[in-house]
């Protein structure tokens, strides 16, 4: 009886090693979101194709294809390893964390764009290394509460600019589309240089000039 009970124990014991596998990415399947991994502890054996887990799948939809050669943990169903998921990827001496830090949250690119949250400092922080769109089919509101610097060597705004408050540029601001200034005070808006107005010029008050021949 002691011998049965043994012998079950450690039948057991042998499925649950097999429950929890850690291994490598051989092969993927972008269109299922599978992929097939070679398992560490096999003598480089491939398993079946095996479901990425994500988040959601269904009405709102989570997607990201873990890499060739990429170390995952697999969880297999008691059954052998025809049915499986690959829960998630491993850091490891190979592929070390890109930030030390228990404030920071962050994704970083194959391309090194990178998007970095520090809750410490309170600073969001997004670099990409080529260009950057964002398409709204409503509409944006956006606050701060401290000044916005924005250094570009040109800004082109196809549309009409609205401005409730006062407006400095020390450079060209050319407009493809109206512009509206209406300041707080007693002037809208300053301009300090030369004004090239190709069109006609319309006012409800008096325009005044002063010059030196």
């Amino acid at each position: 009886m002691l011998d049965q009970v043994l012998e079950k124990i450690a039948a057991l014991e042998a499925k649950l090693n097999q429950i929890i596998r850690v291994g490598k990415v051989a092969a993927y399947y972008p269109k299922k979101g599978a992929v097939r991994v070679e398992l560490g502890d096999a003598d480089g054996l491939v398993s079946y194709t095996l479901p990425v887990l994500y988040p959601k799948t269904s009405h709102d939809k989570f997607y990201w294809m873990p890499d060739i050669d990429e170390q995952v943990l697999c969880v297999f169903l008691p059954f052998g390893l025809e049915q499986g998921f690959v829960v998630g990827s491993l850091y490891s001496k190979v592929d070390t964390t890109p930030v030390q830090s228990k404030d920071k949250a962050l994704i970083r690119f194959k391309d090194n764009a990178v998007f970095e949250y520090d809750r410490a400092g309170h600073c969001l922080t997004i670099n990409v290394p080529g260009n950057a769109k964002i398409n709204f089919d409503g509409g944006a509101e956006i606050n701060f509460t401290d000044p916005v610097n924005i250094t570009t060597p040109v800004m082109n705004l196809n549309g009409n600019l609205v401005v409730k408050g006062s407006i400095s540029a020390t450079k060209a601001v050319t407009g493809k589309g109206g512009c509206s200034f209406s300041g707080g005070g007693d002037i809208a808006a300053g301009i300090t240089g030369n004004v090239e107005v190709k069109g006609n010029i319309s006012s409800t008050g008096t325009i005044s000039g002063n010059s030196n021949p």
